[in-house]
């Protein structure tokens, strides 16, 4: 699959979310995804990256690539940290963000089951990274300071 690159439009747009989990589309969907982001090497890939404005990313794990299905930020640590970021949309640039240390996620799995999720560290920035590509944002927005890449405005 193609991964979309700034300006493309659909990286500032709110996805929709799934209604059907078992929809065929979806199924065959997720093992390309999983495809497309271990062959650009990345670790975690949101639908809207590859041209589907709907609410589903892709986060590699210590055993694997897993997707979650229209995946929500229920709760979040109050303590945050300042770590380096990229993304596959913005090759090249990256930047220093800061993201809540832990977060709990609700998100559906492959077979439709509603499972919740507490992450800390690099997972958890990669959830948080992942779930604003579903609601138009890139890291850029919330960069500090942006340490390589062409040079961009960015907000603070």
């Amino acid at each position: 699959m193609k991964i979309l690159t700034i300006p493309n439009p659909i990286l500032r747009q709110k996805s929709q979310e799934i209604k059907d989990i078992s929809n065929p589309e979806i199924q065959k969907l997720i093992p390309k995804m999983i495809q497309t982001m271990q062959a650009n090497k990345g670790i975690g890939l949101a639908c809207p990256q590859v041209g589907k404005s709907i609410r589903l990313i892709i986060i590699a794990t210590k055993n694997g690539a897993i997707p979650f299905i229209n995946p929500k930020i229920l709760w979040h640590s109050k303590k945050e940290e300042i770590d380096e970021e990229g993304c596959l949309s913005l090759p090249k640039i990256y930047g220093l963000v800061k993201r809540w240390q832990e977060v709990k996620i609700e998100a559906f799995d492959i077979n439709g089951k509603k499972e919740k999720i507490k992450a800390q560290g690099l997972f958890a920035r990669v959830l948080q990274h992942e779930i604003d590509h579903l609601d138009g944002v890139l890291f850029i927005d919330r960069l500090i300071k942006q340490t390589s890449g062409a040079k961009i405005n960015f907000k603070k």
